[in-house]
């Protein structure tokens, strides 16, 4: 059985392409061209297109799309308010969501995560590892939550790491580190992949 973690980017993606799609048509995706490998998956994922496989969020990963998706719609407000992006951390708290915008977003967020744990399996995250999760902060410079997630997925022996994030990436590129961690990844046979290359490899298998 593979077992497939997803990041919480390709679910971030996956929400805010849908949404769009939703209220303006298929042709909006065609403005988030890069990010709509990550609906594409999803959308498989959740129909369940692949077989024997498994895949997994974290609680991290929910509690990291709550806060992603708040982002998206307050630099969202800014941008169309015509506030430059060099200011947007300036006024992030003046664009904060209403009691309206609240009470759409939290229906919003029950409802994706409904529907994500009905279809993913949600596994603990292994919130501190002397193993793992130092030589992902002190070595490879991820942030704590990238290294928690990356930690989890290892530890509860996930096969692929589904994102796209260039800091989960560059893991491989990185002169200083890329040969000892490559090795290290093919000895538990994982991989840190992006949501287009992972639905080549289950097609493949399936």
């Amino acid at each position: 059985m593979v077992k497939v973690f997803i990041d919480t980017n390709t679910i971030v993606h996956w929400i805010i392409i849908k949404k769009m799609i939703e209220e303006r048509g298929e042709n909006v995706a065609n403005r988030y061209r890069k990010l709509r490998q990550s609906y594409e998956l999803m959308g498989q994922v959740l129909t369940g297109r692949f077989k024997n496989v498994e895949f997994y969020i974290s609680y991290l990963t929910l509690a990291e799309m709550t806060k992603a998706l708040v982002d998206f719609i307050v630099y969202e407000k800014m941008r169309l308010d015509g506030v430059a992006a060099v200011y947007w951390s300036r006024y992030f708290k003046d664009y904060l969501l209403t009691d309206e915008e609240f009470e759409s977003f939290i229906e919003g967020i029950i409802e994706a995560s409904n529907v994500l744990e009905d279809k993913l399996n949600i596994i603990t995250d292994v919130v501190f590892d002397l193993e793992y999760y130092p030589f992902f902060v002190a070595r490879t410079g991820l942030s704590a939550h990238d290294a928690i997630l990356l930690t989890t997925a290892i530890k509860h022996g996930m096969n692929y790491f589904v994102t796209m994030d260039r800091d989960f990436h560059e893991l491989t590129e990185n002169r200083r580190i890329r040969d000892n961690i490559r090795k290290f990844f093919e000895s538990i046979n994982f991989q840190i992949v992006k949501p287009q290359r992972m639905i080549e490899i289950l097609n493949r298998k399936n």
